[in-house]
């Protein structure tokens, strides 16, 4: 159950990596130009969509329902926007959010949970422990 979930999160490290890295070093190549063109609507829609997909792909180390989610939309609608970025190296950032939906799926199966609720509530698991440490302690009277 763990290596899908590895493979997911190892390749979205890969993928969020590389694209920053496409990122500056394409915006340090334009500012060394001396007439450098500014970007059109139609391009800056595309970036942001980009953008969101990556971030979806970082969310879904958390909670990867979400993020699987939140990047294949983007995804799709960068397709829709732009369908000449219908290339198949494209695929490989909606699949990814494709691997983490799946290994939500499986451990919604398999009963796994992504995250703890004391991650979300610190003082949830004390007050649990607190509560059974009353039961065990109180005398049973009916």
């Amino acid at each position: 159950m763990q290596t899908p979930r590895l493979v997911a999160r190892i390749l979205s490290a890969l993928f969020v990596s590389f694209a920053l890295m496409m990122f500056i070093g394409e915006s340090m190549e334009s500012a060394k130009k001396a007439h450098a063109e500014p970007m059109s609507l139609y391009t800056i829609i595309q970036l942001c969509l980009f953008g969101i997909g990556l971030l979806g792909l970082v969310l879904a180390w958390k909670w990867e329902l979400i993020g699987g989610i939140i990047s294949l939309l983007a995804f799709i609608t960068i397709f829709i926007v732009n369908p000449e970025a219908l290339l198949w190296p494209m695929f490989i950032f909606p699949g990814n959010a494709i691997l983490f939906i799946f290994v939500a799926y499986l451990s919604k199966q398999s009963g796994q949970k992504n995250f703890r609720e004391s991650d979300l509530n610190p003082a949830a698991e004390s007050n649990v422990q607190n509560a059974n440490k009353n039961y065990d302690n109180e005398p049973i009277s009916e």
